[in-house]
């Protein structure tokens, strides 16, 4: 199933739809994060530092920014962007408990609190602090917290509130860009590529599970998923650079929308090993019950009818394709119902044990399917 998610760029280069969102949401351009640095707010407050003579000290209240106190970002997601960065960091500690990250960067000293306090050390002037603000704000963006629906911004980015996206006006087309044109595009490149290696773990996975009872020699499971998460890992890893080194805001989202499909396919990866998981619980359910087949043949051909829209997803995101992406939208309407057929024609057999195993398998296959639809929403 690797061919399914493997295909080359077309002859005009890459073209990507950019995604619009609500001007209040996190991603839009309407709302920046300039007033931060300038303008009459006062957000970010400069004064000698107490640790180096001669350097300065500056904090930032991002929660400010955001309106009334709360979470400014996402802990775990903030730890997981800077344990994707650490390369590039040094004495990287971040608590998604606590809600705490500290580092240290080209020598500043950072710490970053979940209500959005940032504290900044050992700057050497003020420009040195507004350039330190501007990476950082690029660094954690995928992790703050959107003010329109209280969501991050790596959910944001793919719609999974239904409140931020925005289509564009009727008649008017969608605003794409040539990914060539950009100095970053080859970090963009990368990071697909790298998803594109991760989902081919996932469709080795499914052909497991499709299999089962397996019988004979097989992938080991701890390969593929090791497999996965380095992929992952190096997918978020360049899309992060690619945040970081896109100067245009708009088109650096695009950065963001990787880590959102990265994000979705950890989530169909977690649904496939507990389909595999359930199954393997149940070795003797066809022998007990042979009336099973059927619904465990159905719910796994709907699995691979949902792993087809990922893949479908992908690809539309990939080319810029808006009406790949309604195709999407429509399949995945179909197979909702599907599922919800098998759910009843389970239920009226009568048989307990079978109706929860399905019930369970249903939910899971109901969440890749979900986020297919999800990827579909960057184009569509």
């Amino acid at each position: 199933m690797t061919s399914e998610v493997d295909f080359e760029p077309s002859r005009r280069g890459t073209v990507l739809v950019l995604p619009r969102f609500e001007d209040a949401c996190v991603l839009s351009e309407g709302v920046g994060f300039d007033r931060l640095i300038a303008g009459e707010e006062r957000l970010v407050y400069v004064q000698p530092c107490v640790a180096e003579r001669g350097r300065l000290m500056a904090t930032i209240n991002l929660g400010e920014a955001a309106g009334p106190p709360r979470q400014a970002f996402d802990p775990a997601i903030l730890c997981s962007l800077l344990g994707a960065y650490r390369s590039r960091l040094a004495e990287v500690r971040c608590s998604p408990g606590l809600g705490i990250g500290k580092m240290r960067w080209k020598g500043r000293e950072i710490s970053l609190f979940r209500r959005g306090k940032i504290v900044i050390r050992r700057a050497l002037n003020e420009r040195d602090v507004y350039r330190t603000i501007r990476f950082l704000l690029r660094l954690i963006w995928g992790s703050v917290t959107c003010g329109l629906c209280g969501r991050t911004a790596v959910n944001c980015v793919v719609n999974e509130c239904g409140r931020c996206a925005r289509a564009p006006p009727a008649r008017e087309k969608a605003q794409t860009v040539r990914l060539e044109a950009l100095l970053s595009a080859p970090l963009w490149t990368k990071g697909y590529e790298d998803l594109e290696r991760a989902a081919a773990e996932i469709s080795s996975l499914q052909d497991l599970v499709a299999k089962l009872p397996v019988e004979g020699p097989h992938p080991p499971i701890e390969r593929l998923e090791s497999d996965f998460r380095r992929y992952v890992q190096r997918a978020v890893h360049s899309a992060l650079l690619f945040v970081i080194e896109t100067p245009e805001r708009d088109k650096a989202v695009l950065g963001l929308a990787l880590m959102g499909l990265a994000h979705g396919l950890e989530m169909v990866h977690g649904s496939s090993m507990r389909i595999l998981r359930r199954l393997e619980g149940e070795p003797d359910l066809l022998g007990a019950l042979p009336e099973a087949e059927g619904p465990i043949k159905a719910v796994l051909g709907a699995m691979r009818t949902a792993w087809e829209i990922n893949v479908e997803a992908m690809r539309a995101f990939r080319h810029g394709d808006s009406d790949s992406g309604l195709r999407v939208k429509k399949r995945y309407g179909k197979l909702r119902e599907d599922l919800s057929k098998l759910e009843e024609e389970t239920a009226r057999s009568g048989d307990e044990r079978l109706r929860l195993v399905i019930e369970d398998l249903v939910r899971e296959v109901g969440t890749i399917a979900q986020r297919g639809l999800f990827a579909a929403q960057l184009v569509a």
